[in-house]
């Protein structure tokens, strides 16, 4: 006898959804077809919207590989990447480069010809671009990173289309770098070089310049306590590109051959693709919002045919002689 009334009940129970779906199916139908319209419309908007901001904000990423001689490492006690990768090596670059400011957070940015500016902008270069971190120190996704110097201490077989990556001599520095603009990274890449030279020339130009003077003062005679090997480290031929470097005919990073410029593919129907996946979460959201309103209208109307629920309701507002 329970079962069989607990059976009837769900029957009406069911039986009353039913009622009240057909009861406002024009409705339900009315709003799920207006989201269906919405999205046919926004498929032709929107992915093209997407499509032209990613077109305008895509970064260009440039790669560069710069030799090292194996001449000069002999005096070098810092790693190579040291000389490259500095903020004020990497700030001055960019400033000759053409960029006059440095974006952060997407929208702040900082002077980078603002002597006054100079401190700010070199901590901000150096977490950002270096440290691969915002300026409050939280780290970004790898695939975000816009600045990275890579030292390779042995030879980089085959070839990436015009740049030859084969080090013979030395070791070699690979510096990637992402903007919008392929000019201001090939300009930056050379100044990047042209800074680097500097500050190793700086750092290795004393001990040259007394390895010459010996070298040199053996040859004519007036240092007779000094052997050749002593004065050149154990190796004469030295002698020469040193003293090309001290007369600035040589240079201790080069790179090898033209910058490769790779721009990321951006497709069209990629967008697309994922707005229409978006479109029926969107659709399938309108039809249950249009279920939802059905059973919220059919309760309001219920208590309308309800005297003793609407009494109720006029004698919670204060207005028991109302309708």
């Amino acid at each position: 006898m329970n079962e069989n009334t607990q059976n009837q009940n769900e029957e009406i129970s069911l039986l009353d959804l039913f009622t009240v779906l057909l009861r406002y199916r024009k409705l339900i139908v009315g709003i799920t077809l207006t989201f269906i319209i919405l999205v046919v419309v926004g498929y032709f908007i929107y992915p093209v919207y997407q499509y032209n901001n990613a077109v305008k904000e895509r970064l260009i990423q440039g790669r560069v590989i710069i030799s090292i001689k194996q001449s000069m490492l002999n005096y070098i006690t810092k790693n190579p990447e040291y000389f490259i990768n500095r903020a004020d090596v990497v700030m001055d670059s960019l400033r000759e480069a053409g960029m006059d400011k440095f974006k952060y957070d997407g929208k702040n940015s900082i002077s980078l010809t603002d002597e006054s500016e100079r401190t700010k902008a070199l901590f901000l270069i150096n977490q950002i671009l270096i440290m691969n971190k915002s300026p409050t120190g939280k780290e970004y996704k790898e695939d975000d990173r816009k600045f990275q110097v890579i030292t390779n201490t042995t030879k980089i077989p085959g070839t990436t289309k015009n740049v030859e990556t084969v080090v013979k001599d030395g070791y070699s520095i690979e510096v990637f770098y992402k903007n919008k603009d392929p000019e201001l990274i090939k300009s930056f890449f050379q100044n990047l070089i042209i800074h680097g030279n500097e500050i190793a020339g700086d750092y290795i130009r004393s001990l040259g310049e007394a390895i010459v003077i010996n070298y040199e003062q053996i040859m004519d005679g007036t240092h007779k306590g000094l052997s050749w090997e002593s004065a050149m480290g154990g190796n004469i031929f030295y002698y020469a590109y040193i003293k090309d470097f001290l007369d600035g005919k040589e240079t201790i990073m080069t790179a090898l051959g033209e910058p490769v410029i790779t721009k990321p593919e951006i497709y069209l129907s990629t967008f697309q693709k994922d707005f229409i996946k978006r479109g029926v979460i969107i659709v399938l959201v309108g039809f249950i919002m249009a279920v939802i309103l059905a059973f919220l209208l059919n309760i309001i109307r219920n208590i309308k045919n309800n005297e003793e629920a609407m009494k109720k309701i006029r004698d919670a507002m204060g207005n028991s002689n109302g309708k």
